[in-house]
């Protein structure tokens, strides 16, 4: 994706129609700029310990610190998280600074943990949605890499258009999802037990996630099972997929 500029990887997405297409089209033209650790957390409102988690995703080398930050609820206390709600222009960070500044010792023990994983600095760019939603598209920069600091200002800004583009095709295509799930009469709990399921957390996670028990977990699975006319989880979550439900 070397040759593309961000114009025409911005069509792309848009003309995607699938969540993995429009991840792998932006993480490609992200690799090709030597970034290789980002996340995306789009929320229904502001973020906090009562979350209503709409979509997420993170590129693999950063996936474990992604996951471990979600199911910690590090929300409640991230205050770079805090100064992107406000925010209508990138936040830039860097951890060492944040570590330092941290006010109280669960702020240090994230910013302790995330140096631990390698991350330095980075960029959290807010999205602000039309009906209160809201999103953050955040990129790092990992010990041993410089992209952060050859890069100008200039190429940052030019993310931004990019970020909220692609956050108007996730919308989309949750928007979309969300119409096929209605026709299989999917709770919300079922949607979310489904969605974890299929990035391969196990019934253990996804009780620690959902602040529910994994009798519960096995028991919306089970009328998953039944909604969508498969036997077990491995082929709802197959179907699911079919149907772009996730």
């Amino acid at each position: 994706m070397k040759n593309l500029d961000v114009d025409s990887v911005i069509s792309q997405c848009l003309l995607a129609g699938d969540l993995n297409k429009i991840n792998s089209i932006v993480g490609r033209y992200l690799a090709s700029q030597h970034i290789k650790s980002y996340a995306f957390t789009y929320y229904s409102f502001f973020p906090s310990s009562q979350r209503k988690l709409k979509y997420d995703f993170a590129s693999p080398a950063l996936l474990p610190w992604h996951r471990h930050y979600l199911d910690s609820q590090y929300e409640d206390t991230d205050q770079t998280l805090q100064w992107s709600k406000r925010a209508l222009t990138p936040v830039y960070w860097d951890v060492h600074a944040q570590r330092r500044a941290a006010k109280t010792p669960r702020e240090k023990r994230i910013r302790e943990e995330s140096i631990a994983f390698g991350i330095e600095k980075g960029i959290a760019f807010p999205i602000h949605g039309p009906e209160n939603d809201f999103a953050v598209f955040v990129v790092h920069q990992r010990k041993g890499e410089d992209w952060f600091d050859k890069k100008q200002l200039s190429f940052h800004a030019e993310l931004f258009p990019l970020i909220y583009h692609y956050y108007a095709a996730v919308k989309a295509q949750l928007d979309k999802n969300a119409v096929v799930e209605d026709d299989y009469h999917l709770t919300r709990r079922e949607q979310q037990c489904l969605r974890l399921t299929a990035k391969n957390y196990v019934a253990k996670d996804i009780a620690s996630s959902l602040n529910i028990t994994e009798r519960t977990v096995h028991y919306h699975m089970q009328n998953v099972n039944k909604k969508l006319g498969v036997k077990h989880k491995y082929q709802a979550v197959s179907k699911a997929r079919e149907l772009a439900m996730v």
